[in-house]
């Protein structure tokens, strides 16, 4: 996907930031050599959470791609929200609950999984498109606020919590 992004566009860089649960990560160098994409990448390792805005606050896009598991299907993901409370457009996979969470051209893009050219072309639109990048933000930070914010979910937790079983 990155290959294919920095066709359109040459500057782009991708910002890793954090581990893979099985340290897939430590094939990120190699993965990157081969593909000649070497200088293209700044993977940051495992970043305190404190220093997170700091580096939302420099990004133009956050992509969020999933593979189609079972496990991935039933995720809700907290760092999903984390990106769009923060005013990232975000592209992320079509998998699971990021559906459920991204209006698809509102509050972020959405492409089918596994779809590396339809993902890099997503993105592409973003980073060519300033007004786009701007609705989608302020549509995310607005359906996090609107949907998803505590104040709001916490009493639905403890409704159900609290409820008997049938």
């Amino acid at each position: 996907m990155l290959a294919a992004l920095r066709r359109r566009h040459p500057e782009a860089r991708l910002l890793v930031a954090g581990q893979g649960l099985f340290q897939e990560e430590r094939r990120l160098p190699a993965l990157a050599a081969a593909r000649g994409l070497e200088g293209a990448i700044d993977d940051r390792g495992w970043v305190e959470p404190a220093q997170l805005a700091a580096l939302m606050a420099g990004a133009d896009v956050a992509i969020y791609p999933f593979d189609d598991t079972l496990v991935n299907r039933s995720k809700s993901s907290v760092k999903l929200l984390e990106l769009l409370a923060a005013g990232l457009p975000v592209v992320a996979s079509a998998v699971g609950q990021n559906a459920e969470v991204i209006v698809d051209g509102q509050s972020g893009l959405l492409v089918a999984p596994g779809d590396a050219a339809a993902f890099a072309a997503a993105v592409s639109d973003l980073l060519d498109d300033a007004d786009l990048r701007a609705r989608l933000a302020a549509g995310a930070q607005a359906r996090v606020r609107e949907q998803f914010r505590w104040s709001l979910l916490a009493p639905k937790v403890l409704g159900l919590y609290r409820s008997e079983r049938p």
